[in-house]
């Protein structure tokens, strides 16, 4: 399991601008970082969805991953799961697309 897009810089961008603070990733130490923000579920998953107006400028996580996608998906059945509300979903797809991973090559199904 890991994490195709790195949307934490982008949401601390946000973040940063809304609360008025200087937050950078390397201060971030847990993957439930909105704890570390003091915030409620609510109100972070309010901020992250906007993360995905600027889906273009989010980075992807690993360059060499569409390499490992590909392999893995030839000798496994790969999914992508996504949590993302529904109206996202066409977004991220084209985000990947445009990161060279595409279904059926690179990942069987989303989910």
């Amino acid at each position: 399991m890991g994490v195709l897009l790195d949307n934490l810089v982008t949401f601390l961008e946000i973040y940063n601008k809304k609360f008025k603070t200087e937050h950078i990733k390397e201060d971030i130490k847990y993957w439930e970082y909105f704890e570390e923000l003091k915030m409620t579920t609510e109100q972070f998953f309010k901020l992250f969805y906007k993360t995905f107006d600027y889906l273009e400028d989010v980075p992807f996580i690993d360059e060499e991953a569409p390499t490992y996608m590909k392999k893995l998906n030839k000798v496994n059945d790969l999914f992508i799961l996504t949590a993302l509300d529904p109206n996202y979903r066409n977004l991220l797809v084209k985000q990947l697309e445009s990161c060279q991973i595409k279904q059926p090559v690179h990942y069987k199904e989303m989910i």
